[in-house]
């Protein structure tokens, strides 16, 4: 699901127009896991009688509270209002979660050779016992698990400042306002972690994580080379020792 578009407005003192409030019915259910206290919601385009006991409209102001950031919600959507936009925003991102999936560790893979290693020290003017100690500290000299995907740590105050801290109360385990080492899971967990956030905002997820032997951070993918951080997820995932 993309954009929606309401002609009138919906919830509390709104129009509710009946095709307006299914539209916002379907985008909510389908934006649920921004809304933890909140079920799925029967899309019939009406508010009920009382419209302020309506589960409709609890689910709006907890968007509104949750993800939009408003202090008082209103429980009322305008337009091309404030939390028009951001719904929209949220199905635009959601719609492109759904389309990148972390590929599948491929067989064909590369090695760094002696050569490699010279030619970058080279372009860094750097000594190679200098990469090689960059390598031996952040992944212990191997840029795979033992599964064949690249090492991966989530850094979930990274993830938390990147989306403007609205998950920190709904999903501690994946978004903290300051960094937390006990949230740290290792090794493959860490995809756990990882596809989780994804759930939320995989584009933010991705480079809120460090990948492969060196453990480039995600949000580094263009001075890596790459125009987005899901071309340079791929890569990492298809020539072991790259990354």
């Amino acid at each position: 699901m993309s954009a929606i578009r309401i002609t009138q407005s919906v919830g509390l003192s709104g129009v509710n127009n009946p095709a307006d409030v299914k539209a916002i019915q379907t985008a909510l259910n389908k934006l649920l896991k921004l809304l933890p206290s909140i079920n799925a919601l029967v899309v019939d385009g009406r508010l009920g009688s009382r419209p302020e006991n309506s589960k409709k409209v609890a689910a709006i102001k907890q968007f509104q509270s949750k993800v939009v950031g408003m202090v008082r919600p209103d429980g009322k959507i305008d337009p091309n209002g404030r939390t028009h936009k951001k719904i929209n925003e949220k199905l635009i991102i959601k719609s492109h979660q759904l389309r990148f999936k972390l590929p599948l560790a491929s067989s064909n893979v590369q090695e760094l050779t002696e050569s490699d290693f010279l030619s970058v020290a080279k372009t860094l003017n750097c000594k190679v016992a200098a990469i090689k100690a960059v390598a031996e500290v952040e992944s212990s000299g191997d840029a795979f698990l033992p599964n064949g995907k690249p090492k991966v740590l989530y850094e979930a105050h990274i993830f938390s400042r990147f989306t403007n801290h609205q998950y920190d109360s709904s999903h501690p385990s994946v978004s903290s306002r300051s960094w937390n080492r006990s949230l740290y899971v290792g090794g493959a967990l860490e995809y756990k972690r990882l596809e989780k956030a994804m759930e939320l905002d995989a584009t933010e997820a991705l480079k809120s994580t460090s990948w492969g032997r060196f453990q480039i951070m995600g949000f580094n993918f263009r001075a890596a080379g790459f125009a987005s951080v899901e071309a340079f997820v791929k890569q990492c995932l298809i020539r072991k020792g790259s990354s």
